[in-house]
C-alpha cells in the first residue's frame, strides 16, 4: 500500500490501525459490529504458581516497552497491547464463546 501497488479499503480490527490510520475500520465502512483481530500471547503450564506467572508477565511487559524492540515490532505490523494474566483469560473466554458460536452455527470441521 505504501508503494502504491495496493489500495487498502479497511482494517478488520475494532479501532483504526496506527500503521495505516487513514483506513477506516470495516465497521466504520458500513458493516456494523464487524471486528476480527489476531493476537499473540505467552502461556505457562497449568498450575504454575501465581508469583511466577506475575513475574513472567511483568518481565515480558517490560521487554515489550524497550523502544528499539517496540519500533521493530511495529515496523513488522504488530501493534503491541501488553496485558495482565486476568485480561488474557478474559480475552480467551470471549474468543472461545464468539468463535465457538461461529463454528457451531456454520458446522465448521477440522481436517
Amino acid at each position: 500500500m505504501k508503494a502504491g501497488k495496493l489500495k487498502g479499503i479497511a482494517v478488520s480490527t475494532a479501532k483504526r490501525s496506527a500503521l495505516v490510520p487513514e483506513l477506516p475500520t470495516v465497521a466504520e465502512a458500513g458493516l456494523k459490529d464487524f471486528e476480527v483481530s489476531g493476537w499473540y500471547a505467552v502461556f505457562a503450564p497449568a498450575g504454575t504458581p501465581r508469583p511466577i506467572v506475575q513475574r513472567l508477565n511483568a518481565e515480558i511487559v517490560r521487554v515489550l516497552e524497550i523502544p528499539d524492540l517496540k519500533q521493530f515490532l511495529f515496523n513488522q505490523g504488530l501493534e503491541l497491547s501488553p496485558s495482565t494474566p486476568e485480561q488474557l483469560g478474559a480475552q480467551l473466554r470471549s474468543d472461545i464463546a464468539r468463535w465457538g458460536k461461529v463454528i457451531r452455527e456454520t458446522g465448521i470441521k477440522a481436517n
